[in-house]
């Protein structure tokens, strides 16, 4: 047997309290109450007063990880310190799996146990570290980099942070497009019930169930116990925090173990474990191929933590679900409200109606329902989605849903829907840096191009993407990628970010645009000038004393953007009577491969050094001469200077040339 707890019998079914209206006006930030440890298996924990995500740091499965409780809902006493993604001691049994051009590897480190043994695995590049509120682990993966991030975010049904976020980036690091599709595997376990149902809109899943994208609802719930349930879950689907999967496959653990992709799967089978005899559910979540070019950063999350129901006991004990929060738009019109319903008397209950009474705002399709005769003991759920056609809505509205049976007590649930408005985006591009000229370069190189984004809305902004678009002329730095990702960025978030890039010798004012892209189609384009100023070839001295002997100067002439120029004549001067020249060099343009190539060097006349060279072919930059000098008196620099300067380019016309002297003694 795989696990040490038992599995409780689930006879009867019974839906409690999961979370009293009054624990939302007290909630606080995740960030004001997170703690991270090393607990006493070696796992590395980070948690709040709710819940903890538990992170497998061993060599055999690292990166593996589980989410318990520690507080729990603060309504419910029996929630403490129970599993909701099993993983104890040490996680394992829950894994990720990336499908690159159809071969399946698995993510974290090797293990030879159930869950992924035998599959292929990556190279680590980074231990799972506490990284800005976070658990990140790192992998190499044939070509793709890929980042798995764990953190604690609210949830939509109890408005507390009382939830995992579990997501994977990963970037095509190679030069061919690839394939990559993801499975993320979760082994649900809650309380003391490693088999509980999954449940979802009107239906109870209890056997392998598969959901397609376009039925999948907003989130699922499931319970450890439904006669004395202590823990209530929830995932998500649908939600400004996750990306939507292609499909979700709900089956018994032992099969999802053993198959890192396809599995053992068998429509309408119970969740037995395979090649067991237990109750043992878990669930998949599938993102298909998709084609990923290189350089290319694509990003799939998932949440899971406490879910949220507002119960009242009664003959007929009623509970609901609903987001706490919630931004209508046209992308999305309607939030759900899901009701379960259990018939706690010993007689049947006759002619069950249940049906959502809500203000004049709201409206949905079916408000009431018939549901027929209800046996003793047993539970039922409906579910509706609710719109609103109301431009200016009150900041909090308030809803009922009613159960009425012919023999037996109505009983009623209300709950409230605070109204927020959509995420708002101020953007802008700039340019932190001025572009100057040091010796004819520019600098700074490569340049800075920055954008500042800040959501100034209520919601969050999901699935940020900004893409600089650059004109012919400026390209990216050879380590930079013009599309980067932020995934979610909060109310009230500001974010920097930087590109770096590199004119190609040219000059002017030039264009640039950052595109924005978000989730539901959100598309914005800004637009701002670069410019370059004009770069010319130059002629400049360098020159430097020893710390060991402060008796010799050493005088370098330079040159840079020297590709037109086939030949140059200049002249050195000095003052004989301060400086004593002891020897003359060629410098790196006149070095090629370790070779010396050919070099006039200079003529020495009276106070002055006369250079006539040649230059090298395809010579953009680089030192004409080195001399090394004698010093006499103190004013040694008095007089140094190049001057008659006169360059060529291979036609033997006159190209224009700057020259930079020695301003200062701080040139030393």
């Amino acid at each position: 047997m795989r696990k040490s707890q038992h599995i409780l019998s689930t006879a009867a079914i019974l839906l409690i309290l999961i979370l009293a209206a009054g624990v939302l006006s007290g909630q606080i930030s995740a960030q004001e109450e997170l703690f991270d440890e090393i607990d006493e298996h070696g796992n590395l924990r980070l948690g709040n007063e709710y819940i903890v995500i538990v992170v497998n740091q061993e060599e055999n499965a690292r990166s593996r990880f589980a989410v318990e409780t520690t507080g729990g809902d603060p309504g419910t006493a029996a929630d403490e310190e129970q599993p909701l993604i099993y993983g104890r001691p040490i996680p394992w049994t829950s894994y990720t799996t990336i499908q690159i051009d159809g071969e399946n590897y698995v993510f974290g480190g090797e293990t030879d146990r159930r869950a992924g043994a035998g599959a292929n695995y990556g190279e680590e590049l980074q231990a799972p570290t506490i990284e800005d509120d976070s658990i990140v682990a790192r992998y190499q993966i044939e070509e793709f980099e890929v980042e798995q991030r764990l953190e604690l975010i609210q949830s939509t049904t109890t408005g507390l942070y009382d939830t995992a976020r579990i997501e994977y980036r990963l970037t095509n690091t190679g030069d061919e497009p690839a394939d990559l599709g993801l499975r993320i595997m979760l082994d649900t376990m809650l309380g003391e019930n490693d088999g509980s149902p999954f449940r979802l809109e009107d239906d109870a899943i209890t056997v392998d169930t598969r959901y397609e994208r376009e039925e999948l609802p907003d989130f699922y719930q499931s319970f450890d116990s439904l006669t004395d349930p202590h823990v209530t879950s929830q995932g998500s689907f649908i939600s400004p925090d996750v990306d939507t999967p292609d499909r979700a496959k709900m089956s018994n653990w032992g099969s999802l173990a053993d198959g890192v992709w396809d599995f053992n799967f068998n429509p309408g089978e119970e969740f037995i474990r395979e090649g067991e005899f237990e109750i043992d559910s878990a669930i998949a979540l599938y993102w298909d191929p998709q084609q990923i070019q290189p350089g290319e950063t694509v990003t799939y999350a998932t949440s899971y933590g406490l879910g949220g129901i507002t119960m009242v006991p009664g003959l007929l004990s009623l509970g609901v679900s609903s987001p706490t929060e919630f931004a209508f738009s046209p992308e999305n019109p309607e939030f759900p409200v899901v009701a379960y319903i259990e018939n706690t008397t010993d007689i049947d209950a006759e002619e069950v109606t249940a049906r959502i009474e809500l203000p004049e705002e709201l409206s949905t399709e079916e408000v009431e329902r018939e549901l027929g005769d209800l046996e003793a003991g047993e539970v039922t759920q409906i579910s509706w989605y609710v719109g609103s056609q109301v431009e200016n809505l009150p900041e909090t509205l308030t809803f009922k849903v009613v159960v009425d049976a012919e023999n037996t007590d109505s009983n009623e649930v209300e709950r409230s829907l605070d109204v927020i408005g959509p995420a708002e985006l101020v953007a802008e591009i700039y340019l932190p840096d001025i572009f100057g000229l040091t010796h004819g370069v520019l600098e700074p190189l490569p340049y800075r191009l920055r954008a500042r984004i800040e959501n100034i809305g209520e919601s969050p902004f999901r699935d940020f993407t900004g893409e600089i678009i650059l004109p012919p002329g400026i390209d990216f730095a050879s380590y930079e990628k013009p599309v980067k990702q932020a995934g979610i960025i909060q109310p009230q978030e500001e974010i920097v970010i930087d590109w770096q890039v590199m004119p190609q010798n040219v000059e002017g004012v030039f264009p640039f645009a950052l595109q924005i892209q978000g989730r539901d189609g959100y598309s914005r384009t800004i637009r701002e000038n670069i410019e370059i100023p004009a770069t010319r070839p130059t002629l400049y001295l360098e020159a430097s004393q020893s710390a060991e002997n402060s008796s010799y100067l050493t005088l370098k002439i330079k040159g840079n953007n020297l590709t037109e120029i086939e030949s140059i004549d200049f002249d050195l001067l000095y003052n004989e009577d301060n400086l004593d020249l002891i020897y003359a060099t060629q410098g790196t343009a006149f070095v090629r491969d370790g070779r010396l190539m050919a070099w006039n060097g200079p003529e020495n006349e009276e106070n002055a050094l006369i250079f006539s060279e040649n230059l090298p072919d395809d010579i953009d930059s680089g030192g004409f001469a080195k001399m090394v000098f004698r010093i006499k008196e103190e004013d040694y620099l008095a007089g140094i200077e190049l001057d008659n300067i006169t360059a060529r380019d291979q036609n033997g016309e006159e190209v224009e040339i700057s020259l930079e002297n020695l301003v200062e003694e701080e040139d030393i």
